[in-house]
């Protein structure tokens, strides 16, 4: 799909890659702005600076931006397709792609090639390939010539390019230890992370005993269905313990449309292997499970809700399960078989051959409550000129990602596969680093053309995790917050579609209404802007603290947060297209006589129409749930029903939730009406709930209470 032609002085198609026969294009993009930003620019504003009918070619022209982010998702280009199997490409082809490409595209390409490299680990806290992460960053600030941002701890210390911060994990976030695991099985030890890992829950000393199936150990499900004989008894025995619950012929479960029941809950299932006297746990996966995990889980995975036993706990492969039940079962009966026969409903369990014995033993210690895990921002100056050195713009974008997917993931199937994060948000990160590089080149060519405004270039730690690192800045500031005119926001600029880019906080600084409008004409890109500065990505946090800001990101996608937000699905042709009208922004910003004149820009108002729609000021804002009473036990709000319409409903959460986190704070009473209380409708809030035995982050933009 190509643009229509423009005046630009950019190509007119930036949408595609063509490496030879086929075109490698662009999907889509975004990072934690699961929520929305703010909706329509008033009539007096950049909107109607640029008024356009649908019949006129729309590039180089404002449009209305959507009441919410996830609406905004332009079209996928037709070869989209090419772009997700692009992993195949070989790197012969490498010279063919980037042939022509202009600087900034194959620099932005190399620093998002760079920062998903499995070396940085999905670059999630905690990890060591966070702090490679970070230390890339700094590297390429140094090299640029700029000055470290923060001050050095002590009388003795130099100037840091880095600053520590830490931030509260929440309760389900346990800290875990590994202290013993055995397992030996078919007459061979076997190998932890291999064959078998210790799960959180394990605990007790060695033990060697014979096995019994015991299904999916479930002791009560629809239709009477029940994993065990009335009075089962598993002493002297280690359970093989299948995952889940009852599968259907596609793999599905037979008792949840989506995903699995409660019943699925391992805590449960643990609970009624245990009470029957079991020595011991072998928990596998089922064969063909299509909303299952994949692989083993991890001992700080399996963590998050666990409860000590005392008797191990150890999480093997279907493979060697397959092996066990084979040998055991006295006629080569595998796993297969063993699960068809608990997807029917037959009674478990099933003692198999005394002759055929395991030793396993497993302990770990599990710290609970909450912890702090440690993050880092990175910054570095680069220094104005004149009278206006003393004020300061702000670009940034965060860097830190999901690791291996242990909390986050819209595939929680995949968990414990790399989550590199190609768009969100190395793709930010990598526009932070570009835009260093060519402001820092302006400026030093430019030295005698008069005042400008000092730029503190940041990359932001902890955004997944509830926009910690933006917000440790604010309250430890490096800078005067009262000198900052703008913070300008990239957060998922990877994926430009038929060059369409969302544009936030066009509200937020009455001068926008006269300079976006001439900028984004030049630029050949259609805008869709929104008048606004909250939403769930750094910017919103200065906002909130009265800076101007704005928030580019082009649009959401199949692969957010997924494995599959990788290298090969980013488009560095559009991507230099956004850094070029940022580049524009700051530069007449850094130039502005005058300060920017900060404004709220919350008002919704109708597509077209000049007066607002509702005003939020005045209403009680809503998240529509049902509190389940007495469940107030200091680990959050359980929600007994969601209200249909709703706030709630609309984010996605269900009856069964317990509501965690909400925004940085822990829940820990009864009632989120303390919360509702800081808020007005339309506000965003990052909830984190837990379900069932995982731990996620939802988005949810309130309402109006009724």
């Amino acid at each position: 799909m190509h643009r229509p032609p423009t005046p630009s002085r950019r190509s007119a198609d930036r949408s595609c890659f063509r490496p030879g026969p086929g075109t490698l294009c662009a999907a889509a993009g975004f990072s934690m702005l699961a929520a929305s930003l703010a909706t329509f620019a008033p009539a007096t504003t950049v909107l109607a600076a640029m008024r356009m009918t649908d019949d006129e070619p729309r590039a180089g022209m404002i449009v209305p931006g959507p009441e919410s982010v996830r609406a905004f998702r332009p079209e996928e280009p037709g070869a989209g397709e090419v772009a997700r199997s692009a992993g195949r490409l070989s790197g012969a082809m490498l010279p063919e792609i980037f042939a022509g490409m202009r600087r900034e595209s194959l620099d932005w390409f190399h620093h998002v090639a760079t920062l998903t490299s499995p070396y940085f680990e999905g670059r999630a806290g905690g990890l060591p390939g966070f702090d490679r992460a970070v230390d890339y960053i700094r590297m390429h600030f140094e090299r640029l010539g700029l000055e470290p941002a923060f001050a050095g701890q002590g009388d003795t210390a130099d100037p840091t390019f880095v600053q520590h911060f830490t931030y509260p994990a929440g309760r389900s976030e346990r800290s875990v230890e590994l202290e013993a695991a055995t397992f030996e099985a078919l007459g061979r030890p076997m190998t932890h992370g291999r064959d078998y890992t210790v799960l959180a829950a394990s605990g007790g000393t060695a033990v060697t005993a014979p096995l019994v199936f015991v299904g999916y150990g479930i002791e009560s499900g629809p239709g009477g269905y029940t994993s065990f004989a009335e009075e089962a008894d598993l002493t002297g025995r280690i359970a093989v313990l299948l995952r889940y619950e009852p599968l259907n012929d596609e793999g599905g479960s037979q008792w949840a449309a989506r995903r699995f029941s409660p019943q699925a809950g391992l805590t449960r299932k643990y609970q009624a292997v245990a009470s029957r006297h079991a020595a011991g746990i072998l928990l596998v996966n089922p064969v063909g499970a299509s909303d299952g995990a994949r692989g083993l889980e991890t001992l700080v995975g399996s963590a998050q809700g666990a409860r000590s036993l005392d008797i191990p706990v150890l999480h093997i492969t279907p493979e060697i399960a397959d092996e066990l039940l084979r040998a055991a079962s006295g006629d080569d009966t595998g796993l297969e078989e063993w699960q068809a026969r608990a997807n029917a409903g037959t009674h478990a369990p099933w003692a198999l051959a005394d002759t055929v014995t395991v030793t396993a033993e497993g302990r770990s210690t599990i710290s609970g409550g909450a912890t702090e895990w440690p993050s880092a921002n990175v910054g570095a100056v680069l220094r104005g000129s004149g009278d206006l050195a003393d004020e300061w713009v702000i670009v940034g974008g965060h860097h830190d990602h999901l690791g291996y997917g242990r909390s986050g993931s819209r595939t929680p199937q995949r968990r414990g596969e790399l989550h590199a994060g190609a768009d969100d948000n190395a793709s930010g990160t990598a526009g932070v680093l570009v835009l260093a590089s060519l402001m820092t080149e302006r400026y030093r060519d430019r030295a005698d053309a008069g005042s400008r405004r000092s730029i503190l270039f940041l990359t932001f730690g902890a955004e997944e995790a509830g926009l910690y690192g933006s917000a440790h800045f604010i309250d430890h500031p490096s800078i005067p917050l009262a000198d900052v005119t703008l913070m300008l926001n990239l957060d998922m600029i990877g994926r430009l579609r038929d060059g369409n880019v969302s544009l936030s906080g066009t509200g937020t600084a009455e001068e926008f209404d006269s300079i976006l409008p001439r900028l984004i004409a030049q630029s050949g890109l259609t805008v869709s802007a929104s008048a606004g500065g909250r939403g769930p990505s750094d910017h919103a946090n200065f906002y909130r603290a009265g800076m101007p800001v704005l928030f580019f990101f082009t649009g959401l996608h199949d692969e957010y947060h997924t494995p599959d937000d990788t290298v090969w699905t980013v488009n560095a042709e559009g991507a230099a297209d956004v850094i070029d009208l940022a580049s524009e922004v700051l530069e007449e910003i850094a130039t502005l006589p005058a300060r920017l004149t900060f404004r709220r820009g919350e008002q919704r108002l109708a597509r077209g129409d000049a007066a607002p729609a509702a005003d939020a000021r005045r209403d009680r804002p809503r998240l529509g749930i049902v509190i389940e009473d007495g469940a107030g036990d200091g680990a959050g709000v359980l929600i007994a029903d969601v209200v249909e319409g709703s706030a709630a409903a609309t984010a996605g959460l269900r009856a069964g939730d317990r509501i965690i986190r909400w925004d940085r704070e822990e829940v820990t009473g009864n009632s989120v009406a303390p919360f509702l209380a800081r808020h007005m409708p339309g506000d965003d809030v990052r909830l984190t709930i837990r379900r069932g035995e995982e731990t996620m982050t939802v988005m949810v933009r309130l309402d109006v209470s009724p």
